[in-house]
C-alpha cells in the first residue's frame, strides 16, 4: 500500500501537471490564432478586443497556478526537505537549486503575458502582441517541460528514498506539517483558507481511492505534535468549513478532539516550527563566508577544464535557438533552406558533444563522486537529468527531421512546412535549452566544489584522463576546438595544458600538434635522421669531406666494366636504395681492395657504414636554410607500370594507392611492405606522397585522387596515413598516435593514462601497469606500443602479443616477469595433490622422508613450508604448486 509520502506527491503532482497542461496549451492556442491571422486585435481600440481578453484570461490563469506552486515550493523547502536532510544526505541540494530555476521561469512568463496584455489594451501594433505571445508560449512550454520532470525526479528518487528513511508515521507527520506550511506566512484567517483551497484543489483532480487511501495515512497520524497544531488553527466556523474538505478532514477523526492545554505549548497560532530553506542559507553563507584571495581566484584544477564545457555549450544553444526562431512560419522563404541546413548540422554536432559529455559524467565523473563516503546519494538526480534531457533532444531530432523532409518537395520545389511546425520546434528547441542550462547551472553549485573539497589534484587529474581515455579522436579534437572559442586565451592555455599534463605519459602531444598548433609531429623512433644532429662546423666538414670519397670510390666501382653485369653496383644516389646486405657487399669490396691504403680503407669503410645518416643529415640541413623543411622531395620515384602492383593492396591491408616512403623515395603498398624490404622503418607520419593505383598518378595524400577521383579506402587516416579498404574496423588513437583494430575509444575500448595502452571494456576490471606498453614483449622482444600484433593483458597486469602468448603457454602457466599464474589452475593443483597423495612414503629415501622445506609462492607471495619433494611445493595458504624453494 503506499505511504503517505507517496500519495501525498501523487496527487499534487497529478494537479500541478494538469493546470499547467490547461494554462500552457491555452497560450499556444493563442499564439497560434495571432500566428495564423496576423490579426488577433481586429478592432484596434475597441474595449471588446478578443486578444486583449484572452491574454488577459490567461495571465490571471498563469498568476494563480503560480501562486499554488509557490505555496508548494515553500512548503518543500521549508519542511520537507530540511527533515529530509536529517536522514539522508546530498538529496535535497539539487532540487532546490530547480526550485529557484522555475522562479525565474514564471517571472518570465508573468513578464510577457503582462505585456501582451498591455500591448493589445494601448492598441500596439499586431506585430508586438504577436511576438510577445509567441514568446510567452515558448517559455511556457519549456516550464511545463521543466516542472513536470522535476515532478517525475521527486517521484522516481525522493519519495523512494524517504520511504525507506521513515516509518509510516514519520511519513504521516511530515505530510501534516507539509500542510500546515502551504499557508506560508498569512494571517491567521488567511492562512486556514489558503490551505483548505490548496487541498480542494488538488483533490478535485485526484480519484476518490487516492484520496481516501491518504486519508487513512493521515488519519493514523493525526495524534501527533503537527497534526493538532493544526488543528487549533481551525476553530468555528473554520472547523465546519474543515470537515468538509478531502484530506483535510482526517484532522478531525474520532479521538482527535485535544484541546489546546492538552497538546501542549506550541502557541495559540497553532503554527509547528520550520526550517529555513537549505538554499537560503547557502546563499547567506555565500555572502559571508569572506573574502577570497586572488591566488584562490586565479587557481585552476584539472577537473575545471570539464566544467568549461558547459560554457561553449549555452553559447551553442544561444546560437541553435536564435537560428530557429529566425525560420518563417511557412517554410517558403528564401532562406529557410539554408537555415534548415545549418540547423541540422549544428544540432547534429551539439547533440554528439552533449551524449559524449553525459556519458562520461554517467560512467566516470559521478561513481567516483558516489565512491566517496560523504557523497553518496549526490549524484542521482543528475543522472534522471540526463535521462530526461535525452527524450528532449530525441524530439528535437524528429522535428528537425520533419523540417528537413519538408523544406524541399520531392522534385526539388518549395513545400513548405506543416502548420504549427515552426512553433513546435521552437518550443521544443527552448525547453531543451531551458533544461541544459538548468542542469549545467546546478552541476556548477553543487558538484564542481565538492571536487574542489574531497578530490586531491591528483584524483582530479586521474578522473580527467579516464574522461579523456574513452573519448575518440575525431570527438575529441571537435570538443577541444569547440571548447576553446568560448574561452580567452588565458583559459584555453590552461586547458591544454591540463589536458597535457594528464596525458604525459603518452603520445597525445604528438597527436595534437598535428592540427593545434599546424606543426607536423617530430619523427621518433625511425633510423633515418632526426634535425640537430650535426651540430658543428668541423663535423659537417668532416662528413662531407668523408662522402665525397665515398662517392668517389663508387662512381669508380660503377665505371669498371670488367665485373658482373648482375652485381648491384651502388653510386651516389643509390645511397638510400641499399638494403643491409647491399651495404655490406659494398664495405667487403673496399675491403678486398688491395690498391687502397689501409688507413683510407678504414676510413671509406666507417663512412660507408654511416653513409644513409650522413646524407640525411645533409639533406635536412639544406632543406632547413631554404624553408622547405616541410616540402615534399623534388625527386619522384620511377613511373609504375599497369599490373606492376596489384591494385587491391597488400597483404597487409586493402587499398588502392601506394605510400612514397619520405627516407627513400620509393613507392610501398604500406609500411610493412617498405619495413620488410629494407634494413630501416619508415616514419609513417612524415608521408606526403601517394600514387593511385588505377591511374598511377603521383599526389599528396589524400581520401581520393585527384585524377580519377578513385576513393583509396574505406578508412584513412589523416595522421597516420592508413588506408584500409576491409571491413574490418579501425580506430585512431591519439593517446598511443596510431590506428587499432576496434570499433573506438569508448564503445569497445579504453586509453589508460598509467599503463599507456588501450585496453577492451570488455575484459572486466584492468589491471593497472604504468606504461606496460612502452616496454618489450617478454617473449619475443618486440617493442610492443609500435607493433602491428594484437597485444594480450595478463592477469598480473603484464603484456605479451596474443600470438607470443598462444605458443608460450603451451610450455608454460606462469608469466615470464613476475612468474604469477597466467589464469586459474585450481584443477590442475588439485590434480596434483591426488598424484602426491597416491605416492607411497616407501619409495622415498628415509632420510628426507619427514624433512620439510621452505617454499615461496609466486601467487600470494607468501612463505611457508611445504613437504620435501623433488619436484612439487604446494603453498600452505593458497595451495599453489606455482612456488620455488628458499631452504632444503
Amino acid at each position: 500500500m503506499p505511504s503517505a509520502a507517496a500519495l501525498s506527491h501523487g496527487i499534487f503532482r497529478v494537479a500541478f501537471e494538469r493546470a499547467l497542461d490547461d494554462v500552457a496549451e491555452s497560450i499556444s492556442a493563442i499564439a497560434r490564432a495571432v500566428t495564423t491571422t496576423n490579426a488577433a486585435i481586429e478592432t484596434p481600440g475597441a474595449n471588446d478586443d478578443p486578444t486583449t481578453t484572452t491574454c488577459a484570461d490567461a495571465l490571471r490563469s498563469w498568476t494563480r497556478f503560480r501562486a499554488r506552486y509557490a505555496n508548494h515550493t515553500r512548503a518543500e523547502d521549508e519542511v520537507l526537505f530540511p527533515t529530509i536532510a536529517t536522514r539522508i544526505d546530498n538529496v535535497t541540494n539539487s532540487y532546490e537549486f530547480e526550485h529557484e530555476a522555475e522562479e525565474w521561469l514564471f517571472a518570465e512568463v508573468t513578464t510577457t503575458l503582462e505585456l501582451c496584455a498591455r500591448m493589445g489594451a494601448r492598441d500596439e501594433s499586431d506585430d508586438d502582441a504577436s511576438t510577445s505571445v509567441r514568446k510567452a508560449a515558448r517559455i511556457a512550454h519549456a516550464t511545463r517541460t521543466t516542472l513536470k520532470a522535476h515532478l517525475q525526479k521527486e517521484s522516481e528518487h525522493v519519495v523512494p528514498l524517504v520511504e525507506r528513511a521513515f516509518d509510516r508515521r514519520e511519513q504521516g507527520e511530515m505530510v501534516w506539517r507539509f500542510v500546515s506550511a502551504l499557508g506560508g506566512d498569512l494571517g491567521s484567517v488567511e492562512r486556514v483558507k489558503t490551505i483548505r483551497e490548496m487541498l480542494e484543489w488538488a483533490a478535485m483532480t485526484s480519484d476518490d481511492e487516492t484520496v481516501d487511501a491518504l486519508e487513512r495515512e493521515l488519519g493514523n497520524a493525526a495524534d501527533g505534535d503537527a497534526a493538532a497544531a493544526l488543528r487549533r488553527a481551525f476553530k468555528g466556523t473554520e472547523r465546519d468549513a474543515a470537515l468538509k474538505v478531502p484530506i483535510l478532514r482526517a484532522l478531525f477523526t474520532a479521538g482527535q478532539e485535544k484541546t489546546e492545554e492538552e497538546t501542549g505549548q506550541e502557541g495559540a497560532s497553532g503554527r509547528v516550527e520550520t526550517h529555513e530553506p537549505a538554499r537560503k542559507r547557502r546563499r547567506q553563507a555565500a555572502g559571508t563566508s569572506g573574502t577570497t584571495t586572488e591566488s584562490e581566484v586565479q587557481k585552476m584544477l584539472p577537473i575545471d577544464h570539464i566544467f568549461q564545457f558547459h560554457g561553449a555549450l549555452r553559447n551553442e544553444l544561444a546560437r541553435l535557438e536564435h537560428d530557429i526562431l529566425a525560420i518563417s512560419s511557412t517554410g517558403t522563404a528564401a532562406e529557410d533552406g539554408r537555415l534548415v541546413r545549418m540547423i541540422d548540422a549544428r544540432f547534429v554536432f551539439l547533440r554528439g558533444v552533449y551524449e559524449a559529455h553525459s556519458k562520461s559524467e554517467d560512467d566516470i565523473v559521478f561513481p567516483a563522486l558516489e565512491a566517496k563516503s560523504a557523497l553518496h546519494n549526490v549524484s542521482h538526480a543528475y543522472t534522471l537529468d540526463h535521462q530526461q534531457e535525452a527524450t528532449l533532444i530525441a524530439t528535437v531530432v524528429e522535428l528537425i527531421a520533419e523540417m528537413r523532409s519538408s523544406v524541399m518537395g520531392e522534385t526539388g520545389s518549395k513545400k513548405g512546412f506543416r502548420e504549427g511546425l515552426v512553433s513546435d520546434i521552437q518550443q521544443a528547441c527552448v525547453a531543451m535549452r531551458v533544461s541544459l542550462e538548468t542542469h549545467v547551472a546546478k552541476e556548477e553549485s553543487e558538484l564542481w566544489p565538492l571536487f574542489e573539497k574531497h578530490f586531491s589534484f591528483e584524483e582530479q587529474e586521474k578522473i580527467v584522463g579516464k574522461i579523456i581515455g574513452r573519448t575518440g579522436a575525431e570527438v575529441l579534437r571537435s570538443m577541444l576546438m569547440w571548447v576553446r572559442g568560448s574561452m580567452n586565451d588565458d583559459q584555453r592555455e590552461g586547458m591544454i595544458s591540463s589536458v597535457r599534463h594528464a596525458t604525459q605519459n603518452t603520445r597525445f602531444a604528438q597527436w595534437m600538434n598535428t592540427w593545434y598548433s599546424g606543426k607536423d609531429i617530430e619523427p621518433a623512433g625511425d633510423d633515418w635522421v632526426k634535425d640537430g644532429e650535426v651540430k658543428t662546423d668541423a663535423i659537417e666538414d668532416a662528413a662531407k669531406d668523408g662522402m665525397q670519397q665515398v662517392h668517389a670510390f663508387l662512381s669508380t666501382r660503377k665505371g669498371e666494366q670488367n665485373l658482373d653485369k648482375e652485381t648491384f653496383r651502388p653510386g651516389w644516389e643509390d645511397i638510400f636504395r641499399m638494403n643491409q646486405i647491399q651495404l655490406e657487399d659494398a664495405v667487403r669490396a673496399v675491403n678486398r681492395d688491395d690498391t687502397i691504403e689501409p688507413t683510407k680503407k678504414a676510413y671509406l669503410i666507417q663512412n660507408l657504414l654511416a653513409s644513409r645518416w650522413i646524407v640525411g643529415n645533409q639533406l635536412q640541413a639544406q632543406k632547413d636554410k631554404s624553408g622547405g623543411g616541410d616540402s615534399a622531395p623534388s625527386t619522384i620515384c620511377e613511373p609504375v607500370e599497369a599490373g606492376a602492383v596489384r591494385k587491391d593492396g597488400c597483404r597487409h591491408y586493402e587499398r588502392r594507392c601506394q605510400i612514397v616512403a619520405p627516407c627513400c623515395n620509393q613507392a610501398f603498398t604500406c609500411r610493412f611492405c617498405h619495413d620488410d624490404a629494407s634494413d630501416h622503418t619508415v616514419n609513417r607520419y612524415a608521408v606526403k606522397e601517394m600514387i593511385c593505383t588505377e591511374c598511377s598518378t603521383r599526389q599528396p595524400v589524400n581520401d581520393k585522387c585527384v585524377n580519377c577521383s578513385t576513393v583509396m579506402a574505406k578508412y584513412h587516416c589523416r595522421v597516420c596515413n592508413l588506408f584500409d579498404n576491409s571491413s574490418v574496423a579501425i580506430y585512431h588513437c591519439p593517446f598511443c598516435n596510431v590506428c587499432r583494430r576496434g570499433k573506438g575509444l569508448g564503445v569497445d575500448f579504453f586509453h589508460c593514462m598509467n599503463c599507456n595502452a588501450c585496453v577492451s571494456l570488455q575484459h572486466g576490471k584492468h589491471e593497472c601497469s604504468e606504461r606496460g606498453m612502452d616496454s618489450e614483449c617478454p617473449v619475443c622482444k618486440e617493442f610492443l606500443a609500435d607493433s602491428e600484433t594484437p597485444v594480450k593483458e595478463l592477469p598480473c597486469g603484464h603484456l605479451m602479443h596474443a600470438t607470443c602468448f598462444a605458443t608460450y603457454t603451451r610450455h608454460y602457466y606462469t608469466c615470464p616477469l613476475c612468474r604469477k599464474s597466467l589464469g586459474d589452475f585450481s584443477v590442475y593443483f588439485r590434480m596434483l595433490d591426488a598424484i602426491l597423495a597416491d605416492e607411497s612414503d616407501d619409495g622415498t629415501p628415509e632420510s628426507v622422508r619427514d624433512k620439510t622445506q621452505r617454499v615461496l609462492c609466486n601467487d600470494c607471495g607468501k612463505e611457508s613450508d611445504a613437504k620435501f619433494h623433488f619436484v612439487y611445493h604446494a603453498c600452505a595458504h593458497c595451495r599453489s604448486y606455482n612456488t620455488r624453494v628458499l631452504t632444503y
